[in-house]
């Protein structure tokens, strides 16, 4: 998924690995949470969701 601004867990917290240019990075976001992706929405961040997981 391209130009991810937020992740938001609901019932399971997941997991969600992002891609930007050559740096790749792990977001963690508890159950009931919510994690906004570093950058402007509006942006072009470069920011693509290569893996989504559920974590618990």
């Amino acid at each position: 998924m391209d130009r991810v601004f937020a992740l938001d867990a609901g019932k399971h917290s997941v997991s969600a690995k992002l891609t930007s240019g050559s740096d790749t990075t792990t977001l963690q976001v508890d159950k009931n949470s919510y994690a906004r992706v570093a950058g402007d929405p509006l942006a072009s961040t470069g920011r693509v969701v290569v893996e989504l997981r559920v974590t618990g």
